[in-house]
């Protein structure tokens, strides 16, 4: 099985590449690298020469011997995938990642790279760019298993985003847990009602997690030791010192790291047969499906209602569970939300606080709160004991008591009410 990488000059491939087989101790291949080889002079003076069309010849032709390989990383040239013979080739033995960029990021990482012969004539080098990716594009669409953002992203974060998915369909889980997973989850399946069918359920299932931070951090370490089978993990912030108080996958070495990626290699530390995807993207109303992807349930680790709201729509739209979770100095509340069935989220708050305020947090706040979130994805997932539906819970740390408030739905909630 092979790892192909395609995508405008720009991009990152051959760095990402090179982090890719680092990461698993697989070879390096570069396309344009092994034509300069075999033609003995650059890929400017071949197109000079002997023009585009025949060097898409030599290129497939290259590509043919190269595909049957395994266990490579192989970055190819961007313009490879608009060949269908070389996108069938390529298929057979591996997973095709397309790696994209805004052309203004393109335009601002290659304009002065002179290894590659321009495309187009009379145009700018950004009207160059335009031009061939508009082109280019429907090949990478119907091409490409995986589309991975690359801007605003450090190499490693695109690089572990490429690995969690390909991890995830490279090594499918087997049906029936290995030895070593029910001698790992012996203690927990002594449980009544859970057993060895609610390990394979958790197994099986897929949570998405909108933030990796204080709430995040415990519901995603309890989570992953339970061993829930996939862990989509969204967030686009960096590691700061002054998460550490209770972001406690996190340490002063992480600082300035993205941290769903610094997350999912703690997490994989904790649990070997839990599957991590790092996101590193903002969710917002166009974002949040391809994000969730194909979630069985949804958290809400939030920190702010706008995110939030987009979330419960999301969850509302899909018919999807959500465990909703905020939290604020020593006080916290969770509650169950399963559309159809609930409440949404906004018919509790419909309102949205403004976002930026800095409000304050005790560590143990978050950890009790983040861990009642793990506890209710759980026991829907395994199908065992009932969970917070219908229901507001609040805890005061300070005097150390719960108070649960049955909570009704809005018949105008424009949001729930809107999707029947």
């Amino acid at each position: 099985m092979n790892i192909v990488l395609t995508g405008y000059r720009g991009t990152g491939k051959s760095a990402v590449a090179r982090l890719l087989a680092n990461k698993l101790g697989w070879q390096t291949v570069s396309l344009d690298a092994l034509i300069v080889e075999q033609e003995g002079r650059s890929i400017p003076e071949i197109v000079a020469d002997r023009g585009w069309e025949e060097f898409r010849d030599v290129e497939s032709a290259v590509l043919a011997r190269v595909a049957g390989r395994d266990e490579i990383v192989l970055d190819t040239g961007g313009g490879a995938f608009r060949r269908p013979q070389n996108v069938q080739a390529l298929r057979e033995n591996g997973s095709l990642f397309w790696l994209k960029a805004f052309p203004a990021t393109i335009d601002s990482r290659i304009r002065h790279d002179a290894n590659r012969p321009a495309l187009t004539s009379g145009k700018t080098f950004l009207e160059e760019i335009e031009d061939v990716l508009a082109e280019r594009m429907p090949h990478y669409h119907a091409s490409a298993d995986f589309e991975i953002e690359t801007d605003g992203k450090t190499l490693e974060a695109v690089a572990a985003e490429v690995l969690g998915y390909f991890t995830r369909i490279a090594q499918p889980a087997p049906l029936k847990l290995t030895a070593p997973e029910r001698s790992r989850y012996l203690r927990q399946m002594l449980i009544n009602g859970w057993g060895q069918k609610g390990q394979e359920k958790l197994r099986a299932a897929t949570v998405f997690m909108a933030g990796a931070g204080g709430l995040g951090c415990p519901a995603a370490l309890y989570l992953a030791a339970a061993g829930v089978g996939t862990l989509r993990l969204c967030d686009s912030g960096r590691v700061d010192i002054s998460n550490l108080n209770r972001q406690i996958l996190y340490a002063d070495a992480d600082l300035g790291k993205e941290k769903a990626v610094q997350a999912a290699e703690a997490l994989r530390r904790t649990n070997p047969h839990v599957t991590v995807e790092p996101l590193i993207e903002k969710i917002d109303d166009s974002s949040i499906e391809r994000l969730a992807g194909r979630a069985d349930i949804l958290l809400d680790c939030l920190d702010n209602f706008e995110t939030r709201h987009v979330l419960n729509r999301f969850a509302v739209r899909k018919g999807l569970p959500l465990v909703h979770a905020g939290i604020e100095g020593l006080a916290g509340q969770l509650s169950f939300i399963h559309p159809g069935q609930t409440p949404c989220l906004f018919c509790l708050f419909p309102g949205s606080p403004p976002a930026g305020r800095v409000f304050p947090v005790a560590g143990i706040t978050p950890g009790i709160i983040g861990t009642l979130q793990a506890a209710e994805a759980i026991k829907w997932i395994a199908g065992i004991g009932s969970t917070l539906a219908g229901v507001l819970l609040f805890w005061d740390g300070a005097t150390m008591e719960f108070q649960k408030i049955p909570v009704a739905k809005d018949v105008n909630c424009p949001v729930c009410s809107a999707a029947k």
